[in-house]
């Protein structure tokens, strides 16, 4: 989203106002962060590569543990190895969302208004908008929505948003961009 300047940025909000389409205000928590930081590294090759490499720890452990060359140093650093990504990973998250949580204007509200030509996005009296054509995937995982904007940029849509417009939103996405930039839309036939 580009930030505008104020004379672009009333032009904007007009239309906004005047577009037709669905609009959504989002209030993001700490939990929707991390749900969406998660998401970004527990998805795709990134969660092969931590089942493999934490599998790969285990095995390394119980097959040196009697052995008389192991010693508790190296168990302990084996142990580590396999703590990482089921749980350190997660711990580091959390602890960054809740320091993010904590900047001024995290949990000012977004309003997303879903045009049927452009997305405008208003948040503190700034304005911005782009083409449906930007998002890279348009995604739903169980507590969200994600307008995926491509490396580790996103647009969130938690369920608490649109309770109950979910099928709006979904045939709206649907309208707008193909098959092959949406994932997890199918339950929603």
């Amino acid at each position: 989203m580009d930030i505008k300047d104020p004379m672009e940025t009333k032009k904007l909000r007009e239309a906004m106002d005047t577009s037709e389409g669905m609009e959504v205000s989002v209030t993001m928590t700490a939990e929707h962060l991390f749900t969406y930081s998660m998401y970004n590294f527990y998805n795709g090759w990134k969660l092969i590569f931590s089942i493999v490499f934490t599998l790969a720890w285990i095995v390394i452990l119980f097959a040196t543990w009697n052995m008389e060359q192991s010693v508790w140093h190296q168990k302990l650093l084996m142990t580590f190895c396999i703590c990482i990504f089921p749980f350190l990973q997660p711990y580091l998250l959390w602890n960054s969302t809740k320091k993010q949580a904590k900047t001024i204007g995290f949990s000012t509200p977004v309003r997303i208004k879903l045009a049927h030509n452009h997305v405008y996005i208003e948040q503190a009296g700034h304005c911005g908008d782009f083409e449906w054509a930007r998002i890279k995937r348009f995604i739903r995982i169980k507590s969200m929505f994600i307008m995926d904007m491509g490396y580790g940029r996103g647009y969130l849509i938690p369920n608490e948003s649109i309770r109950g417009r979910e099928q709006e939103l979904v045939d709206l996405v649907k309208k707008q961009l193909p098959e092959t930039k949406t994932k997890g839309l199918k339950a929603f036939a």
